[in-house]
């Protein structure tokens, strides 16, 4: 199972050791040790020494569904086979040196007799048999861009609601206009944009697009914003838009949201970024729909200055 991630997609903990049974701890022999006591249930705190040769990787909650990532899919695997969700990550190299892809990774398997497998099919296989959302109420709801269509959706493993504003009728046929976001008080309340860089859809930006063309969904996943993190964008004066690390982190969330409204083909309200297993969730990105700029000019964001 092989999946590159960004050290900031992933949750790290503190490096580990096996308190006894090891030598120096960086043989393979004592990394397997120590993994071996990390996940056996009867081991202890005491069992476990910090720093040391191995670092254990904080998978989130509902696997695959939630989160399109390594850890997640070695617990999802581990899950499924009856066993305790934990597992152990292993890049596998080419001959040049670098991570090992495609081709290169079914010619290993073959090799070697080992089984190979793709986060996409993980999660489909977990689609057609469980998931995380459930579909808890229908509205519709008069905005200043026009009635939409609100579903609601409970999210089991965080406890959270997501909704959907949809808008016409969805057809697995043709693609759709999408935009998936979470709420960010100086972009969607305050209207902020960045000083530099590309501009900025928002959710009212992305309604008013739906609306105007009379098709389309806009995912409003649960408010992830953080105290500290606005009180950051404050002081740092102008609006900086989150660092891309948020849609790998949900893509699963939406996702499913996105399939269960069948939307099959997006038309993607966003800068280009890359959505890692997206195929396993049956949705293909068609096009990258960017924001751009009205032809009246729109006020400067202006440096927040603290009151005296």
């Amino acid at each position: 199972m092989v999946a590159a991630q960004s050290a900031q997609s992933q949750r790290f903990t503190l490096s580990i050791e096996a308190t006894s049974g090891v030598s120096t701890g960086i043989s393979a022999a004592d990394r397997a040790r120590t993994v071996q006591v990390a996940v056996d249930l009867a081991s202890t705190a005491a069992d476990l020494v910090q720093p040391g040769h191995i670092f254990p990787i904080q998978a989130q909650p509902g696997g695959v569904l939630n989160s399109a990532g390594a850890a997640e899919a070695a617990c999802d695997l581990s899950r499924l086979a009856g066993l305790q969700p934990a597992g152990c990550l292993v890049t596998i190299l080419d001959e040049s040196g670098e991570p090992a892809r495609g081709e290169t990774l079914r010619q290993f398997a073959s090799q070697h007799g080992l089984k190979i497998g793709s986060i996409a099919e993980l999660i489909h296989y977990r689609l057609l048999h469980e998931g995380c959302l459930q579909r808890s109420a229908e509205y519709s709801l008069q905005t200043r861009h026009g009635r939409f269509r609100t579903l609601a959706y409970s999210d089991h493993y965080r406890g959270q609601l997501h909704l959907a504003l949809v808008r016409g009728e969805i057809s697995t046929a043709q693609p759709t206009l999408v935009r998936v976001q979470a709420a960010e008080t100086l972009r969607d309340l305050l209207d902020c944009q960045p000083s530099e860089g590309p501009l900025q859809w928002n959710l009212d930006r992305a309604l008013a697009r739906v609306a105007s063309e009379g098709c389309g969904v806009v995912v409003l996943l649960a408010h992830q914003e953080t105290p500290q993190q606005l009180l950051n964008q404050l002081q740092q004066g102008d609006y900086r838009p989150r660092p891309p690390q948020f849609p790998q982190r949900t893509l699963g969330i939406g996702a499913q949201i996105l399939h269960d409204l069948n939307v099959r083909q997006m038309r993607l309200l966003s800068q280009p970024v890359a959505y890692k297993a997206v195929s396993g969730f049956d949705l293909e990105v068609c096009e990258f729909v960017v924001y751009q700029a009205p032809d009246a000019p729109t006020p400067s964001n202006l440096p927040a200055e603290p009151l005296t």
